[in-house]
Parts: C-alpha cells; structure tokens; sequence
C-alpha cells in the first residue's frame, strides 16, 4: 500500500509499505545543487565518492573542466583549485581514494597528464610526480586501491605503459614491474584486487608465446608474475571481466579449446582453472556482465541452446547453472547487473527485472514502455538499500526512478525536466554519497548541471496551518500538543487510515508512527518530543493527502488530487 506523488523542488512523494514484505519506499527531493556554469551547462562527469566526500570534474565556463568536491548545499560546491590556469581546463579523470584524500589524473598544461593527489582543499592539491618529463605526460589509468596502495597504469617513453603504485607521496610512486621489457607496453587492465592481491591482465611481449594472459602482484617485482599460460603457444587467453567472489578470482578466458568460457583462480597455476563448459565446442559461453549478490556470481552466457540467460556460479562446476530461460524463443538482452541488499536487479532493454538466484525467483519488476523514444534502462545503483536508475516510461521522458523490489514501489523518483514525454532530463554518472545520490542532469533550465535526490526533510508543523487543496489540518494544541483534524467533507474520513510519523520525511530516514486511526475519530492529540518534526500519512494509493510540510525553502509542498481508495489499518500501521 502506497500514498505516492511525483516530486520536484517542492512536490513530495511518499509512499508506506508493510515491512513484513519488504522495506518502506519512502519519498524523495530532487534538488539543483548548484547552477556552476551561469552561461551554460557544466557538464559534471568522473562522479567519484571519497572519504565520504563527493568529487567531480566540472567547467564553470571561466576556468574550464577542473575539480570540484561538494557536500550536497551550493555553498559547499566548490572548485578544488585551477589546476591548469585559464579556460583549458585540467580535465581531472577518474579519482580514486586514499587515506582521507584522493588521486587522479589530471593535466596542468605543463606536464601532460600526471598523477596528482588532493585532501579536498586548494593547498593540499598537489602533482605527485612527473612520471613521464614534457608535454606528453604519463597518462595514469586504471586507478585501483589494494592494501592502502595504489596501483594504476602509466606511460613512459622508456618503458612504455607499465604497472605501477603509489602512496600518495613521490618517494612511494615507483614502477612496479616491466613486464614487457623495454619500451614495448604490457598495457595492463581489469586491475582487481582479492584478498590482498592484485590481478590484471597483460603482454609480456614474448616472441610467439604468451600475449596477453593472466597476471598478480603483490606490489614488489618479484611478486609480480603471470599467474598461468592459459592459452598456451602463440595465441592468448585475453582475461575479461575479472570480478572477485569471495576469496577467489572469476574471469572469462578463451584457452584455444574451448573458446570464451567462465574461470577461476586462487592466485595458482594450478589453482586457474575453468570452471564450466557452458557452450561445449571451439565458440563458449562466455562470461558477461558479472555481479556479486549474495554471494553469488551473476552473469550473462549462452548455452548454445537457449540463447543469452541470465546464469550463477558459486565458483563450482555443478554450481554453475542457468538460473531461468527468460525468453524461450530466444536471448533476452539481459544488463546492467547490480546486486541491492541480497537482491539482484538488472534490465532487460527498457524493463526493470529481479531475481533471488531461482527461477521463481527470477521475475519482472515493473514493465516500462519507452517505445516514445527507445531507451534501454540504465545507471542502476545501490543507495543504502534502494535502487535507483534512469528509465524512460513514455510519459515523463528519461528521468530518475526508485525501487523497492515491488511493481507498486518501482515509481519516479524526480521528474527533473518536466513537460511532455519528450522533456528528458537524460541523467548520468549516479553517484552515492552518505545516503544521498548525486548526478549530472539537465532541467531543460540550466544546461547540465550537479543534482542530487535524498531525502525530504519538512519544517516544523505550522501553528494553524492547514493542508492546501484538502480538508484534513495538522495544527498546534494547547502547550506542545499537536492536533489532526479533518472535516467530514474528506473523503477518506470515515474510511482509511491515517498516520503522523516522526522524524524527517526522507527515502533513508528511519520512521515511527506516532498516531494511527482508522477514521473513525475527528482528532487525535499527542505530546512531541523537544524539538522533534511531524507530518501527517493518508497512505492511499494515488493520493497527495497525506503528504505535509514545508520544502526546505519554506514553500509548502503541493497537494495533489486525492484517491478515495480505502485500505486496511494492518496495511498502514503495522510497521
């Protein structure tokens, strides 16, 4: 059961489901954080969380991309420093934290791009070392924390691109290892780390052996090894989709016999091994989109029968299986795998699926319809339990969406460009940071520019006030009472239930209902806590009733047409 309206600036949606089926949908704010480009969009990219601190690059239209650090008010977006002087701009890329602060790449206009590390002030952002001396720089890539390290791809003109780390100080920036000796690259990617070890893939540049197969490293150059020879001879096993399931290493490899298929390894020679044949025969399965839920691999294979599926793997052979055929007549287009608390969700083009690794289990979430503007879902992530992506439902255009596992809790979270179903606000680069998402988005007002959606939080209750565009009324008693009322002119007086929550109204709060009725009285009374917010939940479905208080700006959040749509007090009240 859900009292829910769509929410913009000032307009709220809340919803209250029944905890023993799943966890509350509560309602959400989107909010313009800053206008940083008055002259045009920002265009906000490399989102990155760090020490529980938003970073980002962004152009102000004066001192071009630089980096920003914010903590969600406009007052604390701030840029970092002008790295590079002038309208050129640094263009920081992706950050990667590191005791209290961070590192990336960035170009200064002196030195090409380098390692640079910053604590978030002007003072404390600083280059790291010049890898590579001149115009040309280093290029560092594939930034990945291992053991308080970093370790990352760099260029030299003597080395090549080889593998590196670095502790945020220049004595502790070092190469790791050559592994193609000379100026030839080994070219190292997929950098991932599983219990304290570093796995990547790379070319070791041996005459007709070797080529690109799977490497560790401990961090010293003795430690960095190939792990094993997977696709022996002149060919290559190409090492994709590295993910780490628990203490051991799943990735796809091709070794030669068996084409593409699902392995694993303990860091071994022997210990690399494939784990399945899923497509007997020279083609494989493959190995695509891995996620780890419930400590279960997901990912995408074909059995050569039944088309792409959605399969798991707990690392053994027998317990590697197909979890359901989803489309018998053929793949389903399965991506976008991200696992929520235990669950997995992922799409399949524009429809929002979950599944419990069964095939009952395995079931559509909600049904969207973009056929207005095809549009695949995308950007799901994880904050603090709910997930939220972007989806075109061929009303609102492409805007962010909430969800709680269930049909009637998957609903909009922000329609930031509202309009017609062509005002898309196209949001990107989902970002969570201490309970709140962040995100680059356009409102058809701005250009594109920093938002975030987190929660509502409503001001005191209004001494007399009443709720605009209905005849229900929160008020102040005598003392510090506060008293609900509503006429019999409401129509869900005499029929549902109502309830006045404590604590801020938001999609992470935690709430305790206060007050419950049935409608069966004219008002109820209590006594608040010092200093404590209320507000009022009518919880009908498709109704704006119950959705009370003031926006942080002091306006009063709009009501909305009201749903006589009776519902049980269990429904309501039982949470």
């Amino acid at each position: 059961m859900i009292a829910k309206a769509k929410l913009v600036d000032a307009t709220v949606s809340l919803m209250l489901a029944l905890a023993a089926m799943s966890p509350a949908t509560e309602g959400a704010e989107a909010t313009l954080v800053k206008d940083i480009n008055p002259f045009g969009p920002s265009d906000p990219t490399n989102l990155r969380n760090a020490d529980g601190r938003l970073f980002f690059t962004a152009d102000d239209g004066v001192s071009g991309p630089e980096l920003w650090r914010s903590e969600g008010t406009d007052a604390s977006t701030v840029k970092v420093r002008d790295i590079q002087p002038g309208p050129a701009g640094a263009y920081p890329r992706p950050v990667t934290g590191l005791a209290g602060g961070l590192l990336f790449s960035a170009n200064d206009g002196v030195n090409g791009f380098e390692l640079w590390k910053s604590d978030g002030t002007g003072t404390g952002t600083a280059l790291v070392k010049d890898l590579n001396p001149g115009p040309a720089g280093s290029d560092p890539g594939e930034l990945t924390e291992t053991n308080g390290r970093i370790f990352f791809s760099a260029y030299t003109n003597s080395l090549g691109t080889e593998l590196w780390k670095s502790d945020g100080t220049a004595e502790g920036t070092v190469l790791v290892k050559d592994v193609n000796p000379g100026s030839s690259s080994s070219n190292p990617t997929e950098l991932t780390e599983v219990s304290g070890t570093l796995y990547f893939r790379a070319d070791d540049g041996l005459p007709g052996a070797n080529h690109r197969e799977l490497w560790k490293s401990d961090g010293t150059q003795a430690g960095t090894v190939m792990v094993r020879d997977i696709n022996p001879g002149p060919g290559e096993s190409y090492p994709a989709n590295l993910i780490r399931l628990r203490e051991i290493l799943l990735f796809a490899a091709n070794d030669g016999v068996h084409g593409t298929e699902i392995w694993k390894s303990n860091g071994t020679e022997a210990g690399t091994v494939m784990v399945k044949d899923i497509n007997p025969g020279p083609i494989g399965g493959g190995f695509s989109g891995p996620a780890v839920s419930n400590g279960t691999a997901f990912f995408v294979a074909d059995d050569g029968i039944h088309g792409a599926e959605l399969w798991k793997s707990d690392g053994t052979e027998t317990g590697t299986v197909m979890v359901r055929d989803i489309n018998p007549s053929g793949s389903s287009s399965i991506s976008q795998l991200t696992d929520v608390n235990g669950t997995l969700f992922f799409a399949i083009f524009d429809d929002l699926w979950k599944s419990d690794g069964t095939a009952v289990g395995t079931v559509m979430v909600k049904d969207f319809d973009s056929s207005n503007y095809p549009l695949a879902l995308d950007h799901l992530t994880n904050v603090n339990g709910t997930l939220f992506f972007v989806a075109n439902d061929g009303v609102h255009g492409a805007e962010v969406w909430l969800s709680n596992g269930t049909e009637t809790g998957t609903v909009l979270a922000a329609d930031i460009n509202p309009g017609d179903k062509f005002s898309f606000s196209w949001p990107k680069n989902l970002t969570a940071v201490n309970g709140t998402l962040f995100l680059q988005a356009d409102d058809g007002t701005h250009g594109t520019e920093l938002w975030s959606i987190g929660p509502s939080v409503p001001g005191a209750v209004p001494d007399g006030d009443g709720i605009p565009g209905t005849p229900l009324r929160m008020t102040r008693g005598s003392g510090t009472e506060i008293m609900l009322a509503w006429d019999p002119s409401s129509c869900a007086a005499g029929a549902a239930d109502y309830a006045i929550y404590e604590g801020a109204l938001g999609l992470f709060a935690s709430h305790t209902p206060r007050v419950c009725s049935t409608g069966g009285t004219t008002t109820w009374t209590l006594t608040p806590d010092p200093g404590g917010r209320y507000y009022l939940v009518v919880p009908i479905y498709g109704a704006k009733e119950g959705s009370y208080g003031r926006a942080s700006d002091g306006s009063e959040r709009a009501q909305g047409t009201p749903a006589c749509s009776p519902q049980s007090l269990s429904d309501s009240c039982y949470y």
